[in-house]
């Protein structure tokens, strides 16, 4: 049933934020929701028409925070901390992939090269690679 509510990036269009019904997920702290309404803010200011929230992707083996569409490009945004392996697979499906760390207001662009803290989402400074 889960499945049903998130269309799968397929060329076809997914829903709107405000069109798609709510996750199942209640374990989200009120932080992380914070944090999800500054990243919808931050793409539609960069200028996605088309944004789902909890986006299953790759057939459903991850789920997106946030994804947005622009100009056909998959953008994906990972709100607060998130594991390595999730960010590379990210990373190698979606063209652009941003971190929303905890406390913070403005995203920042993800490379492989940035090592995050698993738990906020913050740069760990002098560390390379993953």
């Amino acid at each position: 049933m889960y499945k049903k509510r998130v269309a799968m990036v397929t060329g076809e269009q997914f829903p709107k934020v405000d069109e798609q019904p709510k996750p199942k997920r209640t374990n989200e702290s009120s932080e992380h929701k914070k944090l999800k309404a500054v990243g919808l803010g931050f793409l539609k200011e960069i200028g996605c028409q088309q944004i789902a929230e909890e986006y299953r992707a790759q057939g459903n083996s991850m789920v997106v925070d946030m994804l947005g569409r622009l100009y056909g490009k998959k953008i994906a945004l990972e709100c607060g901390g998130s594991i390595p392996k999730k960010l590379r697979k990210l990373y190698k499906w979606a063209d652009q992939v941003y971190i929303l760390p905890y406390g913070e207001t403005e995203p920042f662009l993800w490379q492989p090269n940035i090592k995050i803290c698993r738990t906020c989402g913050h740069k760990i400074n002098g560390v390379k690679g993953l």
